[in-house]
């Protein structure tokens, strides 16, 4: 009887455990993403464990508002 509480206690830290594996493979997911944009791996992988993976996800979304889609030679002027 007395070993119930130390099998719940392990399943307990088990599930914890898989649960913060599953953080880690999204964040990195989402971090290989940004690194796609132009954000550094690094810096996109600590921003979305310690926020969130969405907030990397509304980085991303900045990033590509932010870049020009046009090519150098039609944001030149000629003067």
């Amino acid at each position: 009887m007395l070993l119930h509480p130390h099998f719940a206690t392990a399943a307990l830290w088990l599930s914890a455990a898989i649960a913060g594996q599953l953080w880690i493979m999204i964040c990195a997911v989402t971090a290989n993403k940004m690194n796609r944009e132009g954000v550094a791996f690094w810096k996109a992988f600590l921003t979305c464990v310690l926020l969130t993976p969405l907030v990397g996800i509304v980085v991303m979304g900045a990033v590509k508002l932010m870049r020009s889609n046009r090519p150098l030679v039609q944001t030149a002027t000629r003067s």
